[in-house]
């Protein structure tokens, strides 16, 4: 059965008809056009095989796919799916524009890593060399790794550096050594401590300072006794101390506290004489004091005396002569 189809397809003012030799489309059949003298001529052999150069068909992919099914020669279906990837490698680009490639991930591709993204808690081992600038925000007491010796800070390297820790059970910042085993040095300048104990565990305590202020942060009327207390280990503990209810020094052990001897002196002069009355104001807080009083010459004298109060005390000078220049010492 010949079905004809024409078309009004004009070429130098001619008619060309396109004739189908059969209505039923399969295999082998002809397809044949009009000459523009209305002769047939072939246009192609349309076969089971296909009616053009091409016989079959395949994929190529870049290799983080794996492609199956590749090549296609009559029929069927090609697939690509994902390789398998080094573990712990990421699709992505660098730095810099270039085409994406599975990668190890390295600081140069991290812009900023904000501390609220880090889940968990962070210590030395898990940031190793992430550059501080890269780092924003704060690391809370919840993001340390518990424990006494989780270092989250490298300073220098690992060879030759420190590191800071943080000890979560104690809230304590300690500095170590390069590899965390030990305690390291540390050196400043004006050391500032706010806290209400200082504990020093060294042997050996070397202050080049020549006065050492106890008790300084207290203000107003003294109230305080203030000294150094010596441990004895099993033996009572020895102490020196100034003893603010009665003014004065004191040293022995515990329960068993002397008062220390204290000394004034000075010269005499005339206006501390009133007829035969010398008056030496000595300042040592004691009625009871011991008094020497030595010439121009080197020869010490004795006096009896009376305490005016605890600070001063006379004596009569009557049967020395003249006391001027001469040199006085209580003791109390």
């Amino acid at each position: 059965m010949t079905n004809t189809f024409s078309t009004n397809y004009f070429d130098k003012d001619s008619t060309f008809k396109v004739e189908l030799i059969s209505n039923t489309l399969t295999a082998n059949r002809l397809l044949k056009l009009p000459n523009v003298d209305d002769t047939l001529a072939t246009l192609a052999d349309i076969g089971a095989a296909g009616g053009g150069s091409v016989t079959s068909v395949a994929l190529a992919l870049p290799n983080i796919f794996t492609v199956a099914g590749s090549p296609i020669t009559t029929s069927g279906t090609i697939n690509a799916t994902l390789a398998s990837q080094t573990a712990n490698t990421f699709l992505g680009v660098g730095n810099t524009n270039g085409i994406p490639t599975f990668k190890t991930l390295t600081t140069t591709d991290i812009p900023s890593l904000p501390f609220t993204k880090i889940t968990g808690v962070a210590n030395i081992t898990q940031i190793p060399n992430i550059p501080t600038s890269k780092l924003t925000g704060i690391l809370d007491n919840s993001q340390m790794a518990s424990g006494t010796n989780n270092s989250f800070l490298q300073l220098d390297s690992e060879s030759s550096g420190g590191r800071i820790t943080w000890d979560t059970a104690t809230s304590e910042f300690r500095l170590r050594n390069s590899d965390g085993s030990a305690y390291a040095d540390l050196r400043v300048k004006d050391f500032y401590v706010e806290g209400t104990t200082t504990t020093i565990n060294s042997e050996t305590l070397n202050v080049a300072d020549n006065k050492i202020t106890l008790n300084s942060g207290f203000t107003g009327a003294p109230t305080e006794d203030a000294g150094i207390e010596i441990e004895r280990g099993t033996s009572a503990n020895a102490f020196i101390q100034w003893n603010e209810t009665t003014d004065l020094f004191e040293a022995g052990v515990t329960g068993s506290l002397l008062r220390l001897i204290r000394e004034s002196t000075g010269t005499i002069v005339a206006g501390n004489i009133s007829g035969n009355t010398v008056t030496v104001t000595h300042n040592l807080g004691n009625q009871h004091p011991e008094l020497t009083v030595k010439r121009t010459d080197g020869v010490i004298i004795s006096f009896a005396y009376t305490a005016t109060n605890a600070n001063s005390l006379t004596f009569d000078q009557s049967r020395s002569g003249s006391t001027v220049g001469w040199t006085w010492y209580v003791k109390g």
